[in-house]
């Protein structure tokens, strides 16, 4: 594995364990019981003792994992702390990596298996209370078993190959720390900017990012601050410069798709939208499929939106507007289709 993917391990890494100190959150703090407090802490000690077993076989690290038994919850949530913290590190110090890697794999997966075995046991009222991951380079495995069941609790695992896929040049494992950090601070500070409507200067910070290291991504931004002035001209310019750097990187392909839209160019949209469906690289891989929909609507094409809302609803099924949204179209559907004497969708 190249240095690249490194980075979308630590990512991804970030998010499995965060989601797990969530769940964590409401099973020890806000709602204990002794069946739940006991069935957490033996999860616990089967993903450590996983964990230590894996790291052992691709580093020099030692761990005695025979008195895990004995450790408190408290205990064993600082040691998963621990065990997140040594992970990340020896991924970015590069050691061992290919290996490292591949094993970094196994443990989100374990990990997620985990997760879904303790939010399994969740009242089915409280299922969506934890935020869950977003879905980038994770898949939900377990969608077509319980699609008609709700409510549903997915199960997350990360194929090997989408890491390999999912290699962003905005993110380049090899670039100087300190630089790097400095490029995403003003990438988070113009993200702030456009949060209160202040578009010339989240520009600037936008700009600021993409002279100190010209990615997809900032090159991506610099267009979408452009667009939100009012200028869709720039801001293609800057998505079609986005694409040259990196032609796997999906965002801007949805962003033009986006801006012939706002001009009113709709069949030239779908195009693009496609072209973002099918990029390697996409953090919000639902944003195209939702945009085609906003396209058919436009055209009053209503089950063609229908179907690019349910598209989308796979990517991030626990999407509650989204849900919303699907149902009044497929009862607008139906209703539509009843009355012209036609066959009303599926489901």
């Amino acid at each position: 594995m190249s240095l690249r993917e490194g980075h979308i391990l630590v990512s991804e890494i970030k998010s499995a364990y965060s989601y797990l100190f969530r769940l964590l959150q409401v099973t020890i703090k806000m709602n204990p019981n002794i069946s739940s407090l006991k069935r957490t802490k033996q999860q616990l000690i089967k993903f450590l003792t996983f964990y230590f077993e894996k790291m052992a076989q691709v580093s020099s690290f030692q761990s005695s994992i025979n008195d895990l038994e004995i450790k408190d919850l408290l205990e064993l949530e600082q040691l998963l702390a621990q065990t997140k913290f040594f992970l990340i590190n020896a991924l970015e110090l590069k050691y061992n990596l290919k290996q490292l890697s591949v094993a970094s794999v196994e443990i989100i997966n374990n990990l997620y298996q985990e997760c879904y075995n303790l939010h399994s046991h969740f009242d089915p009222h409280d299922l969506l209370k934890v935020q869950l991951p977003r879905i980038t380079v994770i898949r939900i495995i377990n969608y077509d078993l319980k699609i008609n069941q709700r409510p549903f609790t997915p199960r997350f695992f990360l194929p090997l190959e989408n890491v390999e896929l999912h290699s962003p040049q905005a993110r380049l494992f090899s670039l100087d720390k300190k630089r790097r950090h400095q490029h995403e601070t003003f990438l988070k500070t113009g993200h702030d900017f456009i949060a209160q409507k202040n578009y010339p200067q989240a520009l600037t910070y936008f700009v600021q990012a993409n002279r100190l290291l010209q990615t997809a991504q900032s090159l991506t931004l610099v267009g979408w601050a452009h667009s939100l002035m009012g200028d869709f001209t720039k801001a293609k310019e800057f998505c079609f410069e986005a694409i040259k750097k990196d032609p796997d990187y999906g965002n801007p392909y949805n962003d033009i798709g986006s801006y012939l839209l706002s001009e009113g160019k709709i069949k030239e949209s779908f195009s693009w939208f496609a072209l973002a469906k099918k990029a390697k690289y996409y953090l919000n891989r639902e944003f195209p499929y939702i945009n085609a929909a906003k396209a058919h609507l436009m055209q009053q094409n209503y089950r063609g939106a229908l179907n690019e809302f349910m598209e989308a609803l796979i990517l991030v099924p626990y999407h509650k507007e989204l849900q919303k949204t699907v149902n009044r179209l497929k009862s607008f559907v139906y209703k539509k289709d009843v009355g012209q004497g036609h066959q009303p969708p599926p489901g």
